[in-house]
């Protein structure tokens, strides 16, 4: 079957939309997802969803108004670093972070913050209602009032909400950090600090590049050539990711993205790249499949053979178990783009029903491998960018079928360039808040506009969603030493 890509031209009227495409591969059907379906999408239709307010900011890698005028993301001293702790974060935790709190408090000086005690988020509160109570401003952050622009919290998504995580990050630089073991968060704080105060960066000056391209699968064909090629190869208006800051790019395109090319891209010569970005399927499981927790957004290798050859295999997948002792991933980041690639809600976000949405875990969680990635015991990747809940190819399709990847490309650009892992991700914020504001005049519209059927509205919603979802792992202030 030839490659299938969306049209290269606008569709016409937004009604045209394509079909939502997600990333993701069953378990045990061993197929892709398919597309939402339009019953699927007009299930959207009636409920009313508010627009965020920001300003938007520049896709163009110029200033960005989360910030507010004058201060310099990039200077803890300007824009402040602070900590929020969850209720039940233990004293064996806060004593392991104390070297990444010591440095960072040296940095920002007047402007950190470690917000515990009765400055915690409270059950059930929004982020909306807890800034307000820190004197914080969704307007434009500024530390001198009270709230820093990086944030990282410290804290199991069953206990401070991925929703409050992802509501908060709308104006701030933030980021999660969480583990069952007190001794990984200690691995974390202890390599960050090493790595941002030697002499030498621990990675090479590379990026790595990682698509897998599946035979009869639609959406990582799409991946593969309007993304993953066009960052490796430039294009008329933009040159090969990266260049001129970093020096070389390792690539893992199509067949070659096999689980262990990965393992090898991580374990051998000097070890991972400076900044690494994947793009694959991820793995999706059952609600009561007991690995849910250890594979769930697992990698798709490209030892996938796509659907119809049975359940997954393990020797299919990249999950935590597999990052062996002998990865060599200190200092690096990672730019997951996968189903559940950073974690799982307890229900599914894109099943907005007049009924409860399906519950499908036990409790929400965070990933096995950007997990496995942060607390590695030969030295920590600094942070891993990542989806909750599904992703899909609205994340480089607009409305009209055309692929734009200004969002990947200008997420890669500044961390090869040493901005802030929070202000890299920021313009994906941006694109979150203007599709709620498009989703928001649809739905006004629709009420009166018999040619704005539900399809449509669904369809935007699920491109708002798959903004919204995209999360920081690790301390949102760590950059790339490139």
């Amino acid at each position: 079957m030839p490659p299938q890509t969306p049209p290269q031209t606008p569709l016409g009227a937004p009604k045209e939309m394509p079909s939502p495409l997600p990333f993701c591969v069953g378990k045990t059907s061993g197929e892709a997802y398919p597309a939402a379906t339009p019953e699927e999408l007009d299930r959207h239709l009636s409920a009313p969803v508010p627009a965020p307010k920001r300003t938007p900011a520049s896709f163009s890698g110029g200033k960005d108004f989360a910030i507010a005028s004058g201060l310099d993301p990039n200077d803890l001293r300007s824009a402040g670093w602070g900590v929020l702790f969850g209720a039940t974060v233990s004293d064996a935790i806060r004593d392991a972070l104390k070297p990444l709190l010591d440095w960072r408090a040296q940095q920002a000086e007047a402007n950190y913050r470690c917000f515990d005690g009765s400055q915690r988020c409270r059950e059930g509160q929004s982020a909306r209602l807890w800034v307000a109570e820190q004197n914080g401003d969704f307007q434009a952050a500024d530390p001198r009032d009270g709230l820093p622009f990086y944030l990282l919290l410290v804290a199991d998504p069953a206990e401070i909400p991925f929703e409050f995580q992802y509501d908060l990050d709308l104006n701030y630089a933030v980021g999660r950090l969480w583990f069952d073991d007190a001794g990984h968060f200690a691995r974390y704080a202890r390599s960050v600090v090493e790595q941002e105060q030697a002499a030498a960066a621990r990675r090479p000056r590379r990026i790595g590049l990682v698509a897998t391209r599946h035979e009869y699968d639609q959406a990582t064909q799409m991946l593969h050539d309007l993304v993953a090629r066009p960052l490796n190869e430039g294009t008329a208006a933009h040159p090969p990711i990266g260049a001129p800051a970093i020096v070389d790019r390792d690539c893992l395109l199509g067949p070659q993205a096999t689980k262990q090319a990965l393992l090898d891209m991580l374990e051998t010569g000097d070890g991972a790249p400076a900044i690494l970005f994947t793009g694959s399927h991820g793995l999706g499981l059952d609600a009561n499949d007991p690995a849910l927790i250890a594979e769930q957004g697992a990698m798709v290798c490209a030892d996938w053979a796509g659907g119809g050859h049975g359940p997954i295999t393990a020797s299919q997948i990249l999950a935590g178990r597999d990052i062996s002792a002998a990865a060599q991933v200190a200092g690096m980041i990672h730019f997951m783009f996968a189903c559940y690639g950073g974690g799982c809600p307890r229900y599914d976000n894109f099943a907005r029903t007049s009924t409860s949405p399906a519950q499908i875990a036990d409790k929400p969680f965070i990933a096995s491998l950007p997990q496995a990635l942060l607390a590695h015991e030969n030295g920590s990747a600094l942070a891993v960018i990542a989806h909750v809940e599904r992703a899909w190819a609205y994340s480089f399709l607009n409305e009209f079928g055309q692929p734009k990847i200004a969002m990947f490309r200008n997420i890669l650009t500044e961390l090869a360039n040493g901005a802030r892992v929070g202000q890299a991700v920021d313009g994906a914020n941006a694109y979150w808040a203007n599709h709620s504001t498009r989703l928001a005049e649809l739905q006004f519209q629709a009420q009166n506009d018999p040619d704005i059927d539900a399809e449509t509205l669904g369809a935007v919603w699920i491109a708002r969603d798959d903004a919204r979802n995209m999360i920081v792992l690790g301390d949102p202030a760590v950059r790339a030493r490139v």
